[in-house]
């Protein structure tokens, strides 16, 4: 073979792909009169829960920020999940003001990683396990691609971070895997 390399490359497209396929979890035997096909919506029984995990971390960066890089990280000697989220001043720099980066880690415990699998799991409101995502080995390492429903929500507050992450395999898929959310002042808060 001329070009292992190539065929390398392609293999590893073929299985980014194919992210819907491999996301699933292995299934266990159903019991009997239950129905195991997959519903059309794309959303799970009514029977499962949600997942929501707060990090009990919390990170301080500039009141005007722009966020550069954001991911998800599995730290294999701690056996943790956590959220890497690069911020900038970059929009906001001129001769006076220089540029800096601000590179923040958020754990978020809870989840558990199927070596056998790859797959990262969380306990559920119900007590069972719904997935959150899957780590993967790709041609220039490694990373976490999130299950259809799993996003990571950071909420700031002059500056202040803290992060979330939430999966409902009951609402379907989303849009953005990565939302940010400020907690704006209003009128009524001030009179309260």
């Amino acid at each position: 073979m001329k070009f292992p390399f190539l065929i390398r490359l392609a293999a590893a497209l073929v299985v980014a792909m194919s992210l819907p396929a491999y996301m699933a979890p292995a299934v266990a035997a159903k019991p009997a009169g239950k129905s195991t096909e997959s519903r059309r919506d794309g959303k799970a029984p009514a029977g499962t829960g949600y997942v929501r995990i707060i990090s009990p971390d919390s990170g301080q960066t500039f009141a005007n920020f722009d966020i550069l890089h954001q991911r998800l990280l599995w730290s294999k000697t701690r056996q943790e999940l956590r959220a890497q989220i690069r911020f900038s001043n970059l929009k906001y720099t001129d001769r006076l003001v220089r540029r800096e980066d601000d590179l923040l880690d958020f754990r978020l415990p809870g989840a558990r990683l199927d070596p056998a699998t790859g797959i990262i799991t969380a306990p559920s409101s119900t007590g069972s396990r719904v997935v959150i995502g899957r780590y993967v080995n790709q041609v220039l390492g490694t990373s976490i691609l999130f299950a259809p429903y799993a996003f990571v929500t950071i909420y700031h507050s002059h500056g202040r971070i803290n992060v979330a992450l939430t999966a409902n395999p009951r609402t379907g898929p989303v849009d953005l895997h990565w939302q940010v959310r400020g907690r704006e002042m209003s009128w009524r808060k001030l009179f309260d």
